[in-house]
């Protein structure tokens, strides 16, 4: 029985032939990025004046990758894509003059290296095909209980009396996850739209009745995550080009939010700024500046310190008073040790955390567990889209992986530990429903065939 899976991308290749003809296009344009690519670096290497090209380039390249990965659908590869091409490229353009002339060679650099380990997770990362299945039941995985709506907003309910009470991570874990629950049993079209509609509403409550000002990143992976949901049940290219021109509109508009914040605390005295979208060229910056602070030799690598802090992100602090701080309170430290009188923490680019912690072999590290990583989270990803409960609804994996795929926007922008912290708050009501759940569930597999290239 193949009906409740009918609404899948119907763009499928017809042969497997046709699928590894497609392999040289890919090869040939990721050629043509990466020599364009080299063509900037060379170019702003000799004259700095021309950095713009480099940051063109790598703008294109990421709005390309988000577009051309999965298709119709937005998947790990393609939300990897457009962090970098938010966080190296459109950094670099929203970034004030003057910054960037103080910081000029560690920004060229680390822009190079982002763009480069961008071609590898690329190259290594994307599929020939990227896959969806004619159903076929097998036992033995995890679904949501039939009353998903009802679960859905029972943990919104108490999400909202937690941060209440505590303006705790957890509630707003719990705020924010619920949406995505909502959306996750619709395979019925006459309930796909009601269920959007308040999906994005809860979100938007959210927005306006506990958000301050601070973590829009927050809101811009919950809407993501809503969005990679739905598109499991009938994906539409559209949909991608419009978040695409949402969060580029998005994050430009918002940046400007913490510049009171900025100015009325250390940032403003420490670097004369009173302008910019700060919370996304910030993090290029603070990474260029660890690499001219790694050449002068003023800076002791710090090794697995702050990937040892991230893995014990999740314990109070209350209950262990010496609990590692993290990267980013470590990064006001040693760059801005006025910060710490706020409780400020700040941005420095997952590349940038590498850097802190191994120098320059930390680059090639970087591209390599990043391009693995990602390539993990790829077959995950689309390992678990094809899991449904016996009507074809989604099942409790599926929606973890899409936690970690929209929570790659953190990890771009900041490393390890607010993406550790953020990956187990949202995924823990997940797992307390995957655990409590005891109904019978399915699996359908079999019958793969490919829906899109990359090229």
């Amino acid at each position: 029985m193949i009906t409740p899976l009918q609404s899948y991308d119907s763009r499928a290749a017809k042969s497997s032939g046709r699928q590894n003809r497609g392999l040289p296009t890919r090869r040939v344009v990721l050629a043509l990025w990466a020599a364009l690519g080299a063509i900037a670096t060379i170019v702003v290497l000799h004259n700095q004046a021309f950095v713009y090209l480099l940051y063109g380039t790598a703008v294109a390249f990421g709005f390309w990758t988000f577009l051309a990965s999965g298709g119709s659908r937005i998947d790990p590869l393609g939300v990897w894509g457009i962090a970098f091409a938010v966080f190296a490229g459109a950094a670099g353009f929203l970034m004030p003059h003057e910054v960037f002339r103080a910081n000029a060679d560690g920004v060229i650099a680390v822009s190079a290296f982002l763009y480069f380990s961008q071609l590898l997770t690329v190259a290594i990362a994307s599929p020939s095909a990227d896959y969806q299945s004619i159903p076929r039941a097998a036992p033995k995985t995890a679904i949501l209980p039939k009353r998903s709506l009802l679960v859905a907003l029972t943990l919104y309910c108490i999400g909202v009396v937690l941060e209440i009470v505590s303006d705790s991570l957890f509630a707003r874990g719990l705020m924010l996850t619920a949406p995505m629950v909502v959306v996750a049993s619709v395979m019925r079209s006459r309930q796909r739209t009601g269920r959007i509609i308040l999906a994005l509403s809860l979100i938007g409550l959210y927005a306006i009745a506990f958000w301050s000002g601070f973590g829009r990143i927050l809101l811009v992976q919950a809407v993501l995550a809503v969005v990679m949901v739905t598109q499991a049940y009938g994906a539409k290219l559209t949909t991608k080009v419009i978040f695409l021109v949402g969060i580029s509109g998005y994050v430009v508009s918002q940046g400007n939010l913490i510049r009171s914040f900025a100015t009325s605390t250390f940032l403003g005295t420490l670097d004369g700024l009173e302008r910019g979208p700060q919370s996304v060229w910030v993090p290029l910056r603070t990474a260029g500046r660890i690499w001219m602070k790694m050449q002068s030799g003023d800076h002791e690598f710090t090794r697995f310190d702050t990937y040892i802090a991230a893995a014990v992100s999740w314990v109070p602090r209350g209950l262990w008073n010496d609990k590692p701080i993290g990267w980013g309170s470590e990064l006001v430290i040693a760059l801005a040790p006025r910060g710490t009188s706020v409780s400020y923490s700040t941005a420095g680019l997952g590349l940038g955390e590498f850097l802190w912690a191994f120098g320059l072999v930390g680059v090639s590290l970087y591209a390599l567990v990043v391009s693995l990583g990602v390539k993990a989270l790829q077959a995950f990803f689309y390992r678990t889209s094809i899991m449904r409960d016996e009507e074809g609804n989604l099942t409790v994996p599926f929606l973890i992986s899409v936690v970690v795929t929209s929570n790659l926007i953190s990890y771009f922008w900041t490393g390890s530990y607010t993406f550790t912290a953020r990956t187990l708050t949202y995924t823990s009501p997940l797992l307390l429903i995957w655990c409590t759940s005891k109904i019978r569930i399915t699996r359908f597999s079999g019958g793969v065939r490919p829906v899109a290239r990359l090229d």
